[in-house]
């Protein structure tokens, strides 16, 4: 079974009047308030009332309130509480995943806030908005807005607020794996946390920099972080979070091996959790506890642990966990030699998983390719429409130039009256193009959208880094798609003794190569499962055949060309040596600094022109520890950059290779990505750059 690590970053926002809110007894004391309240006070109170019920996520009640303290403000020209009013209903639209409309109310809330000189409420709404983009997963667009929020911190005095910028944007960078930046922005907030003593905060920041150490490997700081976060959780007593942190170091424990420790940790959060109404968390803990125990061979104890998870997590209908349960019931009676039970439950599991993914699919992609044909083509017509109009306006005006010019001594009147119409015809033809103009901006809004979408959905189909760790502990990944979506993928997996990793190169980039990525992914996953013997070659003609099914490719007048270059390593650590083989794309092997390139058969995946039966190989040869390999697509030897604007080239790809192997894996990610942006300088990205680095 898969570690999962409990991936709670802690997002945090500044929610107003909550300290009021809090001092109350409970919402029948808020509501006592209200009838003896005066002018600003009822706008306030509710506020704080509105908050509780949208904490209680009852958002028919909180808009309520929120609309009454909204018209209160306005009829006392209270500018302040106006603010407050409409950035709570923005929250509001925010949480029920109503974007556009959440938007539309915190440019409202900030234009007042603007006039009535408040920074701190001006950042905390910044801060805000910032979350309404983390949401929607656009972490870029996220991150400007912080550091936009961020440019006026010299004016406010709270620098709890600035702490939670830098919290906000340590999250969106820790989503984008630039665990670099989101390792300083969590630093930076929790010593602003330390300053102020806020020992919550403190507990948040120190679990975030635990899972950042995780990622980067450092698991000795990743158990530190962990554990002084459990024992300020402790110290303020958040059972909840507590048994989160412990499952934490738990997982930390299992990465290194220490099967028992991690186990008397997760029983320890497992403890904590049925101490708790919180059935959804209760039934991770206990998958974990389950899992532990088929590691340590404790069967009798692991099953009905499963058994309970798997009737909480259909309680709850949590899909994920419910997931997770089968799977490890299938292990548990694949381990003790049931396989007729643990093909059964391996069955029920792969239904559950394809159902949670069941949106992720090759269709979506496609559906948003077509939409954004089909209204480029639209927008075509109605370009050459606007033009023809125009066209029309300039003939009617020579046309009455020249009628003035002959008949103006002859009639005023009929001057006047085709001026009169001329006019009248401008003013409609100005609103037709006003029109036009506006849907053409909401269209190309939408299309944007939904390939941003699509983005989500591709990168939810790529290896998770945990997992990826797991198999080659000593890697780094390069991966910057040329548009929002990528031609360009990766696959990793583990079948008994051999440890499988595969790049590809789909043909073209952007939406076209994503979808190519998408079926080359499901059709590794199905050769996966479906071949017995796994090797380059077998792996290379199975997916060669998916692609020429699926595409309907050689099939008549309207074969489709499209194809895939790809290269595939399997180690063998029991043989001590590397399978590898590959469509197009060489592989390079690095051992003291000597660089050696593994070539592979020149067929492509997919279309290949002429009558000539394909012919894939597996080769292999003996590795020692230490020896590197890399494997990668044509974006980054193609890219143009330098000062006579060439291409890189594959020679100077492999000094560059070469001249980082003084650096451990870690290190040469971060060489190489600042090579990339000097090399590239002013020059437009020319393709998808993938490029993934193992030391053995």
């Amino acid at each position: 079974m898969s570690i999962e690590f409990n991936k709670r970053v802690y997002l945090v926002s500044l929610i107003l009047l909550i300290s009021f809110a809090a001092r109350a007894a409970n919402l029948d004391s808020l509501l006592s308030l209200l009838p003896n309240a005066k002018d600003t006070q009822r706008s306030i109170i509710n506020i704080a009332i509105g908050k509780v019920y949208l904490k209680q996520r009852n958002f028919n009640q909180a808009l309520e309130y929120f609309n009454e303290s909204e018209k209160i403000s306005k009829q006392l020209n209270y500018l302040a509480g106006e603010g407050l009013a409409l950035q709570s209903i923005g929250k509001l639209y925010s949480r029920k995943s109503s974007y556009d409309t959440s938007e539309v109310y915190y440019k409202k809330a900030l234009s007042i806030f603007e006039k009535v000189n408040r920074p701190e409420c001006k950042m905390e709404l910044m801060n805000d908005y910032a979350i309404l983009y983390y949401y929607k997963g656009e972490y870029n667009t996220a991150i400007q807005i912080c550091f936009k929020a961020l440019s006026d911190s010299r004016k406010v005095k709270d620098i709890k607020l600035v702490s939670r910028v830098y919290n906000n944007l340590g999250n969106c960078y820790y989503f984008l794996k630039d665990f670099k930046n989101a390792l300083n922005y969590y630093n930076k907030a929790y010593e602003i946390e330390i300053k102020i003593n806020n020992k919550l905060s403190m507990a948040n920041c120190l679990g975030n920099l635990g899972l950042i150490y995780f990622e980067l490997g450092d698991y000795d700081a990743s158990l530190k972080n962990h554990t002084l976060s459990y024992n300020l959780q402790a110290e303020i007593k958040d059972t909840n979070e507590m048994a989160a942190s412990l499952i934490n170091i738990g997982i930390v424990y299992e990465r290194l091996n220490q099967t028992q420790k991690a186990l008397d940790y997760a029983k320890e959060s497992l403890r904590l959790r049925r101490l708790i109404e919180d059935e959804r968390r209760l039934a991770f803990s206990i998958i974990k506890v389950a899992s532990l125990n088929i590691k340590l061979k404790n069967f009798k104890v692991a099953q009905p642990l499963y058994e309970e998870a798997i009737e909480i997590s259909k309680r709850t209908n949590s899909k994920q966990y419910l997931t997770e349960a089968y799977e490890g019931m299938s292990e548990l009676y694949e381990y003790q030699g049931d396989f007729k039970n643990g093909l059964k439950y391996h069955h029920i599991y792969t239904t559950y998983k394809d159902s949670i993914y069941s949106e992720i699919s090759v269709q979506e992609i496609a559906e948003a390719q077509e939409k954004y044909e089909s209204e480029k083509k639209q927008r075509a017509l109605e370009i050459l429409k606007k033009d023809q109009i125009i066209n029309q306006i300039k003939l009617e005006k020579n046309k009455s130039y020249l009628y003035i010019t002959i008949l103006i001594i002859i009639t005023v009147i009929i001057l006047l009256a085709l001026l009169y119409k001329q006019f009248s015809l401008k003013q409609k033809n100005n609103i037709l193009l006003e029109k036009q103009n506006l849907l053409i901006t909401s269209q190309k809004k939408e299309i944007t959208d939904s390939i941003n979408y699509a983005s989500i959905i591709q990168r939810a189909m790529l290896p998770l880094a945990a997992e990826f760790n797991q198999l080659f502990p000593k890697n780094f990944i390069f991966y910057y798609p040329k548009d929002i979506v990528s031609g360009d993928f990766y696959w990793c997996g583990q079948k008994g003794n051999k440890k499988v990793v595969i790049v590809a190169d789909c043909t073209g980039h952007g939406v076209p190569g994503a979808m190519m990525s998408m079926v080359g992914n499901n059709i590794l996953n199905q050769a996966f499962n479906e071949l017995n013997s796994i090797t380059p070659k077998e792996i290379l003609h199975f997916l060669d055949n998916g692609i020429s099914k699926s595409l309907h490719q050689n099939e008549g007048i309207h074969t489709t060309k499209n194809s895939m270059d790809l290269s595939i390593c399997i180690v063998d650590e029991d043989e001590n040596q590397i399978l590898y083989g590959g469509s197009m794309n060489p592989i390079y092997m690095i051992n003291n600094k000597q660089l050696e390139i593994l070539k592979t058969d020149k067929v492509p995946i997919g279309y290949h022109h002429g009558d000539s039966k394909k012919e894939f190989n597996t080769y292999n040869l003996k590795y020692k520890k230490g020896d590197r390999f890399y494997l990668f697509t044509d974006g980054i030897p193609d890219q143009f950059g330098g000062e006579k604007g060439k291409k890189l080239m594959s020679k100077k790809f492999q000094q560059i290779l070469i001249g980082m192997q003084d650096s451990n894996m870690f290190k040469q990610h971060e060489q190489l990505n600042e090579f990339i942006q000097n090399w590239k300088g002013a020059y437009e990205q020319t393709d998808d750059m993938l490029l993934i680095g193992i030391e053995l």
